[in-house]
């Protein structure tokens, strides 16, 4: 499913905050007790690396070639903390909480043979930290086809109301060439109501098609 394992070793840097990208996408973590940290990265280009920058500005990479990326469709969303964003999918038509409805409540593992799959990359407990969510459909999962329509939903709290959020996009489609945009949300004021915002169209849908 075009993922990259991506495992760091660094023992005198044990718990220390670091931040990881990849073509463009931008995420914040924390390197255990132990100095491990393991992770998934969806792969967003075919030859694809991975760039480690440790708190005090040393850098760390690493780079492979991904065969199968022609095989997916994947949308990456990604943001400043500590406001919190989740992307949805709803595929062939599946309504709120049917089984077609992909999210970061219900992700759904990676190896799903019927479905897409949502990965959660970034540390909310960081402060300031950059978060990112991921949806990835592989065209060989099933024999299903058609659109899998994409929503933005945000919670309306003390820390995403009143001010405008900036939240930036890639779009891959196989090996062809990612799209990267950033997209202006304009959040309500802060008046202690809560709630949700919820943003349908604001992606554009994906079209599935077999092989």
């Amino acid at each position: 499913n075009a993922m990259l394992e991506t495992s760091v070793y660094a023992p005198c840097d044990a718990g220390e905050q670091v931040t990881l990208s990849h073509a463009g996408l931008t995420f914040g973590a924390r390197i255990g007790a132990d100095g491990q940290m393991m992770m998934q990265v969806p792969a967003l280009i075919e030859q694809a690396s991975v760039n480690l920058t440790f708190a005090d500005g040393r850098e760390q990479s690493d780079a492979t070639h991904v065969p199968d990326l022609a095989g997916i469709e994947r949308v990456a969303l990604f943001w400043q903390g500590p406001a919190t964003l989740a992307l949805h999918a709803y595929e062939f038509g599946a309504q709120y909480g049917e089984a077609g409805h992909i999210h970061p409540g219900s992700p759904l593992p990676a190896d799903g043979a019927e479905h897409g799959f949502v990965t959660l990359l970034g540390d909310p407990a960081l402060q300031g930290s950059q978060l990112a969510q991921v949806y990835s459909f592989p065209r060989r999962a099933g024999s299903q086809q058609g659109q899998v329509v994409l929503e933005i939903e945000v919670p309306v709290t003390d820390a995403s109301c009143g001010a405008p959020l900036q939240v930036g996009a890639i779009e891959v489609h196989g090996t062809v060439s990612a799209q990267a945009r950033q997209i202006r949300l304009e959040m309500p004021a802060c008046d202690g109501n809560g709630g949700y915002l919820v943003l349908p169209g604001v992606l554009a849908e994906l079209q599935i098609a077999l092989n």
